[in-house]
């Protein structure tokens, strides 16, 4: 049997609280990429895609810190424990990554020098072990689930981002523009007239911060707690 906090996963948080294991995946993924493109590539050119800012603010945020209240303070045992379980998984989540950017380089939306550049290095980096912890905690989630509010808002956060993610592979996301605009001539440079959008990006992380700890704490406190300051 393995408990909460180690159910056989090789990066074990699904033992914190649910409000740092809600933060830790928003700062894990979209942190870290936002502040690779204020504060080093002084650029923006991810505000198109709906999972960077509606999947990775919102809905893996939310999918983490439910799924690690669901999860504690149970016992595990069965396939999902297992060390090749987990590997393959890992394995499965850059292997899946890779495709994804073998599609966007032969439609040439996206060059060897898009993949190069920081906060793309990061993210290919992180994708494949964000990728694996969440996907391998969906099993211990649904076995562990009680199906009642708490389970509901772990699902819901994923169906968010898996939606965010339909998205961008849709029309509905302008695809004409360069992977970075600024291959173009567009470039969408930090500073000048355009310093609004370090502005803009703070005030989005700012809002993501400030919805994650509303709801986090809430879940962390109870969600009659919860329920109680938004009636």
């Amino acid at each position: 049997m393995w408990s909460s906090s180690n159910f056989g996963e090789f990066i074990p948080i699904w033992g914190w609280p649910p409000l740092v294991v809600g933060l830790f995946t928003l700062g894990l993924d979209f942190g870290v990429v936002t502040l690779i493109r204020v504060l080093k590539e002084r650029k923006r050119y991810f505000t198109r895609w709906w999972t960077f800012k509606i999947g990775d603010t919102l809905g893996l945020p939310v999918y983490a810190g439910f799924a690690a209240a669901v999860i504690s303070d149970h016992e595990f045992s069965g396939f999902y424990t297992q060390w090749w379980y987990h590997l393959g998984i890992l394995l499965f989540g850059y292997a899946f990554w890779v495709w994804v950017q073998k599609q966007n380089l032969q439609s040439e939306f996206e060059t060897w020098e898009d993949m190069k550049v920081p906060s793309e290095v990061w993210h290919t980096f992180i994708f494949g072990i964000m990728f694996y912890l969440l996907a391998s905690a969906f099993v211990p989630l649904v076995i562990a689930a009680e199906w009642d509010m708490t389970t509901i808002m772990a699902l819901a956060g994923l169906v968010v981002y898996i939606t965010c993610f339909a998205i961008d592979q849709t029309p509905l996301v302008d695809k004409s523009k360069p992977f970075r605009f600024d291959r173009e001539g567009g470039t969408v440079e930090m500073s000048g007239e355009s310093g609004q959008a370090l502005a803009e990006y703070g005030l989005i992380l700012a809002l993501i911060v400030v919805v994650c700890i509303i709801a986090l704490v809430g879940l962390s406190e109870g969600l009659p707690w919860l329920i109680d300051v938004i009636s």
